[in-house]
């Protein structure tokens, strides 16, 4: 039986949008459900790491173990297979950020 291939998720700036992210904040979520192949990019304005927070209720997060690490300003990109519903990224400092979270089947 073939499987049917959806569309990918996730537009431009869905994450952040050229926000400020608080140190410890968090962007909005992206609803992954049955799309396991997920991959968040974009740029943040100076030293931050970022890490990719993983629910399966959307109230509910956890630290996943995708993480980067930024020394100063720059772009980033993390990738990852995962079985929750909701995805969204954690800033460890108060930086300006534009981030896209997208998934596939």
């Amino acid at each position: 039986m073939q499987q049917r291939q959806r569309n990918p998720i996730g537009l431009h700036a869905n994450a952040w949008s050229a926000a400020d992210t608080g140190a410890g904040g968090t962007s909005g979520p992206v609803d992954t459900w049955c799309a396991p192949h997920v991959t968040a990019f974009g740029n943040a304005s100076g030293a931050t790491t970022l890490t990719l927070q993983v629910s399966q209720d959307g109230t509910n997060w956890y630290d996943s173990q995708v993480t980067q690490a930024l020394a100063g300003a720059g772009d980033f990109c993390l990738n990852a297979s995962v079985g929750a519903r909701f995805v969204r990224l954690k800033s460890s400092n108060d930086v300006n950020v534009t981030a896209t979270i997208s998934a596939k089947d």
